[in-house]
């Protein structure tokens, strides 16, 4: 299946390649000339793959699913329109967040970065609890091995993509092997605790559908090791939630001294309450705080 979508005012082709670019390190994408690649795990079990073009002279996406049945493709699509974010509302969240004084250099910067979504809350669930107390680059390598020793392969013509594992052989999976790709023995308990509920159709996004955000996240705060700040990455990544702020976050204490000129990193409580006044797209200003952070480290 084939489909051309036109992209939303002001979509950054730019930035979601670069995104794209920094994803290929996980293993997960196949970025090429303008495009990505990315095998899908269908419902009922089984893989797809899609292509994603992305032409900004001509101002669309052009999207194929191969190894779908119709039904399946359809699902396909409605993921990579998650994933890419082209349903988000970023020209209403652009225009409440750059009367800010702090956000608005951010704003005018980032405005056309569209944050690439995980394809489910299960995937993101299990990035978060890799990313706990660790920095980004050890973050990164364990979720690397993680996913070559335990990922699902999907080879064709020249190329190898690779699947987080299916939920219910994680679950049943042997603990010390999870361990030996780098997570500690209470990360592995709980990435396993995350799989048995994907397993069991507890992380569909239908099923959070009808939450609010606190709902939404006092439900995955339910399951062990999943604390408010990985509910809210979860949230912000998983769902595509709009109005969500991990105050605790280390980076975007950091992001928010550098950008205030503050002697200290603000407490949670403090950024907390600084970010009230950027509601409702709260998890875009986090989203424009992470990459300034990003560019600032990089010397960009």
């Amino acid at each position: 299946m084939r489909v051309q979508w036109p992209l939303p005012p002001g979509y950054g082709v730019e930035w979601t390649l670069r995104q794209l670019q920094a994803a290929a390190s996980d293993l997960l994408f196949c970025p090429g000339d303008g495009t990505a690649s990315r095998a899908l795990t269908l419902p009922g079990g089984g893989h797809a793959l899609v292509h994603v073009r992305l032409d900004p002279t001509a101002g669309q996406a052009e999207v194929t699913v191969e190894g779908a049945t119709s039904a399946a493709a359809e699902d396909c699509l409605t993921t990579v329109r998650h994933m890419f974010g082209l349903d988000l509302p970023l020209v209403a969240a652009n225009a409440g967040l750059g009367g800010d004084p702090l956000l608005r250099p951010l704003v005018a910067r980032y405005q056309g970065l569209r944050v690439i979504q995980h394809p489910s809350l299960y995937e993101c669930l299990l990035s978060a609890i890799i990313s706990q107390q660790v920095s980004t680059a050890a973050a990164t390598g364990i979720r690397r091995r993680f996913l070559a020793a335990l990922g699902t392969e999907l080879r064709t013509g020249n190329a190898t993509y690779t699947l987080y594992p299916d939920p219910a052989t994680l679950a049943a999976l042997d603990p010390e092997r999870l361990q030996g790709t780098g997570v500690s023995r209470a990360k592995a308990r709980y990435m396993q605790a995350v799989a048995a509920a994907a397993a069991a159709g507890e992380l569909e996004r239908s099923a959070f559908a009808g939450l609010d955000d606190a709902a939404a996240m006092a439900r995955l705060c339910t399951l062990p090791g999943i604390g408010r700040w990985s509910a809210e990455i979860g949230l912000m990544w998983g769902l595509g939630r709009l109005d969500v702020f991990p105050a605790g976050d280390l980076g975007l204490r950091v992001a928010v001294q550098q950008l205030a000129g503050l002697a200290e990193r603000p407490e949670e409580t403090d950024l907390r309450a600084l970010a009230e006044p950027w509601r409702p797209w709260r998890s875009y200003a986090a989203f424009y705080l992470w990459q300034h952070l990003n560019d600032v480290r990089a010397g960009a």
